[in-house]
């Protein structure tokens, strides 16, 4: 194994890999028969909410993954006893290649914006503390002989993801020669970054930091496998010469979700990830079910907090008459069990629901919406803080 795989019974070398590079490959923690089953469970989600796929936990036949105990040894390990889950999952899946298998995003990004001035800015600390949130991927393809996996880069978990990212990640001042087949020499822009393709196979777990710079849809050269292009170079190699690339492993499958530790940085995280609902929003929020008394209580159990603010943005933000009185009942649930980690960019204002709530439950709501159109309002850059 490289010294990016761990194995999962090695939780502290799990925690060293992954605060030191950004990610982590943990390898073999699901049998062919728990893999079969997902892939199983990703299908019956597809018939059922025709590809408009809500977050994992409102999946029954899926749900059961976040709660697994050895996903949740390794969540531990990363971010101790108190977990926190928000609806930042993702199930690709499509029986024959489609738009997630032949045009994947990839394009070098980073997740973790929020800061407590702006939360449009991404986050940074002057310490360079270990941010407090990760993601996990499952795939169902080997790319560890395909092409079209995940790419990270090494480190950058830490420090500027602005000065890592400027060009797109491209180092116009340096190159890298690469011999692509016999008698074929090529020169390609270096990446501001070290770049490493992540060799899942079908079982793994994959662990990244949000705050680790990552694409998707790798293209790996068949001469030398073991370099790691920038994917403007992959895209512009692709074009040009597809020959000497490794095939994409078609359809694409994968499983993604986030777990997060109860802290600022994920506070501000969440709602700035907030900005993407609104009336445009995917149909998919039409169907998230993670605030059901019975799946929130599951969580719990396992030591998981949700958080709602997704679900209390999309109630309000689709408002146009005047409310059903189940979006007012749902409404004031949701805020009944909202909390947040921070002072910064607040949903709504606690203290005017918590008096109003009871003695004139419209005027709990209003305050909800209320905040909520504000706090919209700031993320749209239509109004000052």
């Amino acid at each position: 194994m490289s010294h990016y795989e761990v194995d999962i019974r090695d939780l502290a070398g799990i925690r060293a890999c992954t605060e030191t590079n950004g990610f982590c490959l943990v390898r073999n923690v699901f049998s062919a028969d728990e893999m079969q089953q997902l892939k199983a469970g990703m299908q019956l989600v597809d018939v059922a909410y025709g590809g408009d796929t809500p977050d994992i936990m409102s999946c029954p036949s899926l749900n059961w993954l976040i709660t697994d105990d050895r996903v949740l040894s390794v969540a531990h390990a990363l971010l101790g006893e108190e977990l926190v889950y928000y609806p930042e999952s993702n199930v690709n899946f499509e029986v024959e290649a489609g738009a997630a298998t032949l045009r994947p995003y990839n394009y070098l990004h980073c997740d973790a914006l929020g800061m407590p001035e702006d939360l449009t800015q991404f986050w940074r600390s002057a310490r360079d503390e270990i941010y407090r949130g990760y993601r996990f991927g499952l795939y169902f393809q080997d790319y560890g002989v395909h092409s079209g996996g995940l790419k990270v880069g090494i480190g950058t978990h830490k420090g500027d993801p602005d000065s890592s990212l400027r060009n797109g990640g491209i180092d116009e001042h340096n190159g890298v020669f690469v011999d692509i087949e016999p008698g074929l020499r090529a020169k390609f822009p270096a990446a501001r970054m070290p770049l490493y393709d992540v060799p899942a196979r079908p079982g793994d777990l994959v662990v990244w930091n949000l705050r680790t710079i990552h694409s998707a849809g790798f293209r790996v050269l068949k001469s030398h496998p073991e370099i790691s292009l920038h994917p403007r170079v992959e895209d512009e190699l692709f074009a040009k010469r597809p020959d000497t690339l490794r095939p994409y492993a078609v359809p694409r499958l994968a499983l993604f979700f986030d777990l997060a530790a109860p802290t600022q940085d994920i506070d501000l995280y969440i709602k700035a990830r907030t900005r993407t609902v609104g009336l445009d929003s995917k149909s998919s929020l039409e169907h998230q079910r993670y605030d059901d008394i019975k799946i929130s209580e599951k969580l719990k159990r396992h030591g998981i907090s949700p958080r709602y603010d997704y679900l209390l943005v999309y109630q309000i933000m689709r408002l146009t008459d005047e409310p059903a009185e189940s979006v007012i009942r749902r409404t004031l649930d949701l805020a009944d069990r909202h909390y947040e980690f921070s002072e910064f960019f607040p949903l709504f204002n606690r203290k005017e629901y918590d008096a109003a709530r009871g003695p004139n439950d419209w005027r709990a709501f209003e305050v909800v919406v209320d905040g909520v159109c504000k706090h919209s309002a700031v993320l749209r850059r239509d109004t000052p803080r």
